[in-house]
Parts: C-alpha cells; sequence; structure tokens
C-alpha cells in the first residue's frame, strides 16, 4: 500500500469518526467535540441548573461540566454557527440569563412550594418554567 492510499484511507477514518458529532472551535482555539447525546445531556443539565437556581435563588449554580463548559468557553460567533445545527444552543443567551437571572414567577412559585402550597394552590404558572 502506497502513502497517497494510506493518506486517503486516514482521512475517511477520520471523517467516520467526526460523523454524528458536533465540534466547534473554543476561545482559545481549541477544538471542542461532542455527541449528540452528550449535548443533550448538557442542556438538561442546564434546565436542572435552571431549577435549582429558581429554587434558591442566590446560590451559584454551578460546577458545571462536559459540553456546558465549553460552550461557556466559546465565542458568541461559534455558538451561533453551532446553533444552527442544535437548537437550544440558538437560545443561549436567553438560557443562562434564566439561570443567572430566574424568573420572578419561579422564584415565588419555589417559594411557595417550600411554604407549603400545592400545585394546586399555586394557580396558572403555565409558562413559566418552560
Amino acid at each position: 500500500m502506497n502513502l497517497a492510499n494510506l493518506d486517503r484511507r486516514l482521512r475517511r477514518l477520520e471523517e467516520n469518526a467526526q460523523q454524528g458529532r458536533y465540534a466547534w472551535r473554543k476561545r482559545d482555539g481549541t477544538e471542542a467535540s461532542f455527541t449528540p447525546v452528550e449535548l443533550f445531556n448538557a442542556h438538561m443539565d442546564l434546565t436542572q441548573a435552571q431549577y435549582h437556581a429558581a429554587n434558591n435563588p442566590g446560590e451559584d449554580p454551578g460546577p458545571f461540566y462536559g459540553a456546558l463548559v465549553a460552550l461557556f468557553d466559546t465565542s458568541p460567533e461559534e455558538r451561533e454557527r453551532l446553533g444552527r445545527r442544535v437548537e437550544w444552543v440558538a437560545s443561549w443567551d436567553y438560557e443562562i440569563e434564566r439561570l443567572f437571572n430566574p424568573p420572578p414567577e419561579a422564584v415565588e412559585m419555589f417559594a411557595r412550594l417550600r411554604g407549603g402550597a400545592s400545585l394546586d394552590d399555586l394557580g396558572d404558572f403555565e409558562g413559566h418554567l418552560s
């Protein structure tokens, strides 16, 4: 096998390995690469952190891991590019605003629940936590 064939096979293997992954450059120039499942998990971690922030105002929402750390360390332009393929990343600024400044209605709802209210007692909070 000659070098040209070996190089072609190596390129094909690398392309196959990258299929099914989302890759982008972080601010420091290093590449971040995650599978759709890893990005889904990051979205769930972010959602859980948002609920925690609303339920525990003033507490640090972290620590964060994996894809979330990489996304925090990514330029807005790269996040915008990635957001064209990953829907929840397209709303990154909104999601992060909700993390660090939870909606007052959500904070109030969790406070009422901690005070002994039932979900039936809360009235219509639809849309405040989604």
